[in-house]
């Protein structure tokens, strides 16, 4: 009779679909330096015979211009890149270097023109915004580009080998988009305090690129103009451009009244603390702090209103806890709450005046989506000139198309004023048909049709390693799945071993790994116990196509990226969902936090947990593929290939438990040496 096997809680907790994930940050590498967070977005670049055949992006993007938090991108990032990658695909390395300094000085052109449009939508952002934050990273990004496409031009000149001058390239283009996304509403701040959100973007691309890669097949031109129209983000565009202003009349009068009632209740306290009037204030105090309350829950998007509501919370609370032991109610203490005060209300001044009160209101909030929607007009055309040719996109005017677009957006609100709507639309229309050169649809370098945002993108920004993404989980593995070693230990094990070899020889290096790897315990002992799911999904003829894409691999990044997704096939490296939430992973941790234990011994007990003719089954259907594969490969992948196969059909391991947990920690152990290796002495 077999013993019935339950989950443990823990099993339980960890065995569900993974919540979304979030790509991390791109991470440098040096053979001669620690590693270091970088915020470059460096793409790779492939050149055969001096030409650009394919680039590949990482799924990251570039610095946010409000540091730590990403906001919102007006027109989708993926759209901003992708038509940066129709601009250069097709061309040499030489034409491509000359096309970005191109568009670099297209996209200066404003700063040195003070009636420019650029220049106009700096001087309403400066308002609102720490310019002299952004004014600096602009101009170090605008160095960057040149200096490094000044290096790439000279390495075509003397003649170097064209990798050099495409690596050069590749970093000016990540330069380039930096400086991008810092010009004015290129990216503006999240609507929620929990940061950016996706809105479908990525389903909307999707469907173009569909289009753009097949222009003959069926398709719909309606479909097709509004997925081109969800790749901007009207209502990032709008909220920031402050409309309210111009068109909704009830909500002027509505953030006019909760500007009064806030500055009354600021004014009623700092009555109460210069006055001393305190028994009439403890009789107050608790309606004062009801009224605050209302106000704050009508959530208006402006953090001085939501300020002063909680400053006015905070005070009265504080004030009655003075009552409560009136020793402690200094005056150094009073004045202190009442400049707090009188400083909030100085922003909420300055809100109203900005939202009441300016008299730019409408040209500012026009020029700004007038500015926007030529944009993404512009960018869309050039990304995906089929698409938009073929949908009629920017149709006869494109000033015209996008004033229609606004129109809907605003017209679906029932706040917003029909009249005044149609003010702020032909105004903005107006704007449009004065920007130049007008929208037109892209050459059609036929970029997409091997385009893609890699998992996982390897590259170098002169000796440095840039790592950005992560290899995908194996087939049968839900979502991203939880790494057993942490990703982070798998990357600093080729910083080792990059640091020893050095780039010339990092391949080489890579491919005696992966030979030792096919033939080490984790597939020796480990091949035939994985999960029924990952052996139907054809997870070991993966790992073998993987080790042979290393050992075949003709350059030092092609044999990285390789050699990382091996890696992270390898039997119960990657194992279903787990903790999401991290388990204190860092650089310098020790072994034992970068080996996620809990979520392999769910891996365990939910393999115990399988029915034996299920898993028989898998074992056998494996061993046929697996032989079935074996012609397909090479010695030495092809021979261990084989043993797996055997190994598939023997008798199971009756301790697989202990065995999956041993032969998976000793393995840890030895990636995490060798990430802690030094590079050589020069001496």
């Amino acid at each position: 009779m077999k013993r019935k096997r339950t989950t443990s809680d823990r099993t339980e907790a960890v065995h569900h679909p993974p919540a979304t994930s979030h790509p991390g940050t791109p991470v440098h590498l040096n053979g001669n330096k620690r590693r270091r967070l970088a915020g470059d977005f460096v793409p790779h670049v492939t050149v055969r015979e001096g030409t650009i055949t394919h680039m590949e992006f990482g799924p990251g993007r570039t610095p946010s211009p409000f540091g730590k938090e990403m906001g919102d991108h007006t027109t989708a990032w993926a759209s901003v890149v992708d038509a940066l990658h129709a601009s250069l695909h097709g061309k040499t390395v030489k034409d491509s270097v000359e096309e970005l300094r191109k568009r670099q000085s297209h996209a200066e052109a404003w700063k040195s023109d003070d009636n420019s449009t650029g220049k106009k939508l700096w001087k309403i952002l400066a308002s609102s915004s720490d310019p002299d934050r952004r004014d600096g990273l602009l101009k170090e990004s605008a160095r960057k580009v040149g200096e490094l496409l000044d290096q790439a031009e000279d390495a075509l000149n003397d003649s170097e080998p064209p990798d050099k001058a495409a690596g050069l390239l590749a970093e000016a283009i990540g330069r380039h988009l930096t400086y991008d996304n810092l010009l004015p509403y290129a990216t503006v701040r999240a609507k929620s305090q929990t940061g950016s959100k996706g809105s479908g973007e990525g389903t909307a691309r999707t469907a173009v690129l569909k289009v753009e890669r097949n222009p003959d097949a069926p398709f719909s031109a309606t479909g097709t103009r509004d997925n081109l129209w969800k790749l901007f983000s009207m209502e990032a565009a709008v909220r920031e451009a402050n409309i309210e202003r111009v068109v909704a009349p009830n909500w002027r009068k509505g953030i006019s009244k909760d500007i009064k009632n806030t500055r009354d209740l600021t004014d009623k306290v700092s009555g109460f603390i210069q006055s001393g009037d305190w028994p009439t204030f403890a009789k107050e105090a608790k309606t004062i702090i009801t009224d605050a309350k209302k106000l704050a829950a009508h959530k208006r998007p402006y953090s001085a209103l939501h300020d002063m509501t909680t400053q006015i919370i905070q005070t009265v609370g504080a004030l009655q806890d003075l009552l409560v032991d009136t020793r402690r109610m200094s005056p150094r203490v009073l004045k202190k709450h009442a400049d707090d005060l009188a400083e909030g209300r100085k922003a909420v001044d300055s809100l109203e005046e900005m939202l009441t009160g300016d008299p730019n209101a409408l040209n500012d909030g026009a020029l700004i989506l007038a500015h926007l929607l030529y944009r993404h007009q512009t960018t869309v055309a050039t990304a995906y000139p089929n698409a938009v040719a073929k949908s009629d996109f920017l149709t006869a005017d494109a000033a015209e198309a996008a004033a229609t677009r606004l129109r809907e957006y605003l017209k679906a609100d029932p706040q917003n004023d029909e009249a005044e709507i149609e003010q702020l639309v032909t105004r903005v229309q107006a704007l449009h048909a004065t920007f130049q050169p007008r929208p037109k649809v892209g050459d059609g370098s036929g970029w997409a049709a091997s385009a893609g945002t890699g998992n996982l993108v390897i590259t170098f920004s002169g000796k440095d390693l840039v790592i950005q993404g992560r290899a995908a989980a194996p087939d049968g593995v839900e979502g991203h799945g939880s790494h057993t070693t942490a990703w982070m230990t798998e990357v600093d094990a080729v910083h080792g071993m990059l640091a020893t070899a050095g780039k010339a020889g990092i391949a080489a290096e890579l491919g005696t790994q992966t030979t030792k790897a096919l033939n080490g315990e984790p597939m020796t002992k480990l091949a035939a116990l994985l999960p029924a799911d990952q052996l139907n999904a054809g997870q070991l003829p993966a790992i073998f196509d993987a080790a042979t894409s290393v050992l075949a691999a003709g350059s030092p990044e092609e044999s990285i990226k390789a050699y990382l997704t091996f890696r992270n096939l390898l039997p119960y490296a990657t194992v279903d969902a787990g903790d999401r939430g991290g388990h204190g992973e860092r650089r310098g941790a020790k072994a034992t936090t970068l080996f996620d234990a809990e979520s392999l011994q769910a891996a365990i007990e939910q393999k115990e947990l399988e029915p034996e003719d299920v898993r028989e089954a898998a074992m056998r259907n494996a061993h046929d593929v697996l032989t079935a594969s074996l012609p397909r490969w090479d010695d030495p992948v092809r021979q261990a290939a084989g043993t797996t196969a055997t190994k598939l059909t023997e008798p199971i391991d009756t301790a697989l438990a202990k065995t999956i947990m041993r032969v998976r920690r000793t393995e840890h152990r030895r990636i995490y040496n060798l990430g802690r290796q030094q590079p050589p002495s020069t001496k």
